[in-house]
Order: structure tokens, then C-alpha cells, then sequence
């Protein structure tokens, strides 16, 4: 049994352990964290303008996503890396005093980005802030191999090697 709490007791800087004199047995319980690099990152980006008039609308909305297109290309990112979904063009309305009021209309275009390398996909988060109208709406990281994509957390940086310890029981005497 001593080499059993031995064995607790050692773990005890992450888990957390309960003797148990009634049966003779330890329960132990652990935590484990592990911190990987995605294999890709997706971004559900939305461009969305409000004004007056439908026409100058479409032709803001295509500036801001040939603005998103460029800047993507200018840093190397494959056309087929975006993809656009859902445009829509809807009438905005306010409430004022009981009375639906109109104020114009509201477009928006949802794009999609999926990108692989982690050099250009800093490029890219950093560089969507600088266009006009241009909305994250969510940002997700893909990991498909778990063992392959482990990153080393800095205390694991080179260090002398720790000193084996045997466990053995105490002797009888």
C-alpha cells in the first residue's frame, strides 16, 4: 500500500487524491490539458452596408468584397479558399411611437474563408480589420491530427533530463 500513496502523493501537483480507510483503496482523480496547432482556420465573415438607394448599395457591396478578394490575393491566399453565401438585400425599419418608420435598406453578403497556413491565416485575421464593413461573425480552428500538431509549451524547452527514482516498498524489519 505505501508504494500506492507513494504513487498518489507524487501526482499530487495535478490531481487531487482521497484515502479511503473503510476499504483499503485510494481514489485518484487528474486532469490533463494539451495544446495543438489547427490544421486550418475558418472564418464566417459578413460585409454589411445600410443606406437609401438599392443601386449604390450593390455597388458598395461589390467593392468591399473585390476589397476582401484583393487583399486575400495579395497575400497569397487561393481563390478557392473564399466562398461567398448568403446575400440578401432587405428593407430596414425602425419603430417611433407605435409607427414603423423606413430608413433605407440593408444588404449584406456572408463569406467564408478556410485557410491552412498559419502564416497566411495571421496575414488574414490582421488585415480584415482594415476593410470597410467587414464583420467576423465567427472564427474556428480545425485539428485532424491530434499526435502530428502538438505544440510544445515552454516549459518543455530543452533541460536536464529528470533523475529516475525507484519506488520500492519499505523494508520489513
Amino acid at each position: 500500500c505505501s508504494v500506492s500513496l507513494a504513487a498518489a502523493f507524487a501526482l499530487a501537483g495535478c490531481c487531487s487524491s482521497t484515502p479511503s480507510a473503510e476499504t483499503g483503496t485510494i481514489k485518484v482523480s487528474a486532469y490533463h490539458t494539451e495544446d495543438f496547432a489547427p490544421d486550418a482556420i475558418t472564418w464566417s465573415i459578413s460585409v454589411s452596408i445600410k443606406g437609401q438607394n438599392k443601386d449604390s448599395l450593390v455597388t458598395e457591396l461589390k467593392k468591399r468584397v473585390t476589397a476582401l478578394t484583393a487583399f486575400a490575393d495579395s497575400i497569397g491566399v487561393p481563390k478557392d479558399s473564399l466562398v461567398t453565401q448568403q446575400f440578401s438585400l432587405d428593407k430596414d425599419w425602425t419603430w417611433n411611437e407605435g409607427k414603423q418608420i423606413f430608413n433605407g435598406y440593408q444588404i449584406s453578403q456572408n463569406i467564408k474563408a478556410t485557410l491552412s497556413d498559419p502564416v497566411k491565416a495571421s496575414k488574414f485575421s490582421e488585415g480584415l480589420a482594415h476593410i470597410a464593413d467587414i464583420e467576423i461573425q465567427d472564427m474556428t480552428p480545425t485539428v485532424k491530427d491530434r499526435q502530428a500538431k502538438k505544440i510544445k509549451s515552454s516549459s518543455s524547452r530543452r533541460r536536464k533530463p529528470p533523475q529516475k527514482r525507484r519506488l520500492s516498498p519499505k523494508p520489513r524489519g
